[in-house]
């Protein structure tokens, strides 16, 4: 059968997605609940001195904590206007911009903060992460590189370091960076997932593999380590053991069509092609327009000689703007010519 497909499969979910940890806020030297608390007494109570920055930062930071976003930047903005040279009121109302996806605001507090505070490590981290977010990846590594320069305690720098270096195709640097987070917090499950993602781009599947093992050692309903862990099986041709994976997925998740998919191809290359059938036609129920099932499925009722379906469903997969691969076409063409009549010769006896 045509092998294609399972390069288009594995590239259509090998685009994995890397996790970062959320841009922090700042918070006070009492934990985050006594803040919290306190700050809800002073909403509450109208407590707030006039002249009172911290105060106003504080109520600031519990409506940002309860999502209440335009209260948390008028506050923060009042803090700033009492106090011009306040810190760390910058970084957390470039945080609440950031959540707003107001990006250039953000970046402008963040930048403020680090004019008023040049060693703030934490106003360095969340420009770096801004940048990320707009794909500005080698800003991203410089924001990042003077937040470890400043504090080399931080994991979720170096993971989210790591990130950026794997976008720009610097792997070697990136799984330093990830190894660095997990040797500062073994139980980092994000690093394990992301340097797992690192070593798969790189065609490192048993690596990956470990990799998504850990996070999932450390997070049992971590669908997306299940979901890779799955498809690096598949590179390496384990497909009984991606069927495994996939399954867990649908059972996290039971509308999942990815692992639907991805376990329809598994059942295909095992040679189970009434289950792949199962599959990819629950993948069309949650996704009409997935052309590539359309295509699995015709190729797996073609194997078990159901012609008629076969034919239909290359017709749809050409529906939806697709072109059949040389192959295809001979066996779409195979299909209809075995539903063809057969002529049959007329024996005239003789008079």
């Amino acid at each position: 059968m045509n092998k294609q497909y399972r390069w288009r499969h594995l590239h259509w979910l090998g685009a994995a997605f890397l996790i970062a940890i959320m841009p922090m806020v700042v918070m006070a030297q009492s934990s985050t609940n006594q803040i919290i608390e306190g700050s809800l007494r002073v909403v509450e109570q109208g407590e707030i001195q006039p002249f009172d920055a911290e105060g106003f930062y504080e109520r600031g930071l519990s409506y940002f904590q309860h999502g209440e976003y335009d209260k948390a930047i008028d506050d923060f903005s009042e803090a700033i206007r009492l106090s011009p040279r306040f810190a760390k009121a910058y970084v957390t109302r470039g945080k609440v911009y950031f959540e707003q996806a107001e990006y250039d605001k953000a970046l402008a507090d963040y930048k403020a903060a680090i004019e008023f505070n040049p060693r703030f490590a934490l106003a360095y981290y969340n420009r770096g992460f801004t940048y990320n977010a707009l794909k500005q990846y080698d800003k991203a590594v410089a924001d990042y590189t003077k937040a470890i320069e400043l504090d080399a305690s931080s994991t979720n720098v170096y993971n989210d370091r790591g990130i950026a270096y794997t976008n720009l195709n610097q792997y070697a640097k990136a799984i330093a960076d990830y190894s660095k987070a997990i040797e500062l917090d073994p139980k980092y499950t994000f690093a394990y997932f992301n340097r797992g993602i690192t070593y798969y781009n790189q065609a490192q599947y048993t690596k990956a593999i470990a990799d998504y093992t850990a996070a999932i050692e450390l997070d049992a309903n971590f669908i997306a380590a299940y979901m890779n862990r799955g498809i690096s099986y598949s590179d390496l041709n384990e497909n009984e053991k991606a069927v495994d994976d996939f399954t867990t997925v649908i059972k996290l998740s039971p509308k999942n069509t990815q692992a639907y998919y991805s376990r329809g191809i598994s059942y295909f290359f095992l040679q189970r092609y009434d289950k792949a059938i199962n599959d990819f036609t629950i993948v069309l129920a949650l996704d009409p327009q997935k052309a590539d099932a359309f295509n699995f499925r015709a190729e797996c009722y073609f194997l078990l000689k159901q012609y008629k379906q076969a034919i239909a469903d290359w017709h749809q997969f050409e529906a939806l703007g697709e072109t059949l691969s040389f192959n295809d076409q001979i066996y779409l063409e195979q299909s209809e010519a075995e539903l063809k009549p057969q002529a049959t010769a007329t024996v005239v006896a003789p008079k």
